[in-house]
């Protein structure tokens, strides 16, 4: 497996690279219910500063894509969770707890299931996304599979990320990084997507961008 040699610089982008192309059925889905309200909540001005709380029944599909050159079709499922909505602003919800990367022979049927590993970020098994989102593919280390980024918000600009692969029997896996000779998992950018497509400057190197926090300066780095 090649290794990614990292420089940081600005690149954010929400075009789908190749023949990576979002399916028509690419929506929330969920398998019965979906969900079931664990508060009797009424009205909204009975949630004063908490988040009501929604259990998570059934799986409930992010994000997802078809990777055609590989025939593989792969999805993001949030098994077990629950889903908070602030009905104060109307303007923050989130999916939180345990997701799955999938991968299917050609079609998402339960026959069809190659692999499944549970994502992990930055240490973190317990993750949280706002709602639906796209996945861009991409070939980073040139070794003829497809990548992805997939990222969690750590504060302020900034993001932390691992790039994920699929191997030729339909396995993922996190590729590594290495950056100033020391190989990682992760890498942090500044960006609020969950998933972007990073800039290649070579077969197995890549560029992105980073904020200090401190200065409140994007800066890039070799």
């Amino acid at each position: 497996m090649k290794k990614i040699k990292i420089m940081i610089l600005l690149l954010i982008s929400f075009l789908i690279v190749g023949c990576t192309n979002k399916r028509d059925d690419t929506k929330v889905l969920t398998n019965g219910t979906g969900a079931t309200n664990s508060n009797n909540i009424s009205t909204a001005s009975e949630s004063t500063s908490k988040y009501p709380e929604i259990t998570v029944m059934d799986p409930i599909v992010m994000a997802n894509s078809y990777i055609c050159s590989q025939n593989y079709y792969i999805q993001i499922v949030l098994k077990e969770g629950s889903y908070r909505y602030d009905y104060l602003t109307e303007q923050q919800s989130s999916w939180d707890g345990s997701y799955y990367l999938q991968v299917f022979q050609d079609t998402p049927e339960p026959k069809n299931l190659i692999s499944e590993i549970q994502l992990e970020i930055g240490n973190e098994k317990e993750l949280s996304f706002s709602g639906q989102f796209e996945l861009f593919l991409e070939d980073y280390n040139n070794d003829g599979q497809s990548d992805f980024t997939l990222g969690q918000w750590i504060g302020s600009n900034r993001s932390i990320y691992n790039i994920y692969s699929i191997d030729k029997n339909g396995v993922p896996y996190i590729l590594l990084v290495s950056i100033s000779g020391i190989n990682q998992n992760s890498i942090i950018i500044a960006s609020h997507s969950y998933s972007l497509e990073l800039q290649k400057l070579s077969e197995n190197s890549i560029i992105y961008e980073n904020y200090d926090q401190s200065k409140g300066e994007y800066y890039s780095t070799k």
